[in-house]
């Protein structure tokens, strides 16, 4: 590869380019309250309001990882059996913090208790949810 610019900056010929997930999908300029916890940020109607890849959970471009569609898959089937039978909360004691490494993980796992649930509740708005959230797209 040649050497190329990038924002004013010289990027030398074989230079290898790390970018930061962890801190892109943190940033104040395209999130707000970068460090809360908002799941309904990527809610259907807000989607027009997420920056194109701001959010790189799989990557992007032709090096996009091809289990993303079964990754989310998987992900809703396991969410929808465990809060069918459960209602979980967080330990209070047992902060959850973040270990950047390769992937993004809970250094001491996360803590929570699980509630059973009586029998012949409907968790229907849950579902709903979960479908909304995680568009997933088979081509």
């Amino acid at each position: 590869m040649d050497a190329d610019q990038l924002h004013g900056h010289t990027i030398p010929a074989g230079a290898k380019l790390i970018l930061n997930l962890y801190g892109l999908q943190r940033h104040a300029a395209y999130w707000p309250e970068p460090q809360r916890f908002d799941p309904e940020r990527f809610a259907p109607e807000q989607e027009a309001n997420i920056p194109k890849f701001a959010y790189l959970p799989f990557g992007a471009g032709p090096r996009k990882c091809i289990g993303e569609p079964l990754a989310m898959m998987e992900a809703q089937m396991i969410l929808a059996a465990i809060v069918q039978r459960y209602r979980l909360r967080f330990l209070p004691d047992r902060p959850v913090e973040p270990s950047a490494a390769f992937v993004l993980r809970a250094k001491a796992g996360v803590w929570v208790i699980l509630d059973k649930r009586e029998t012949g509740k409907r968790v229907d708005r849950v579902f709903r949810h979960l479908h909304d959230c995680t568009k997933l797209t088979l081509s």
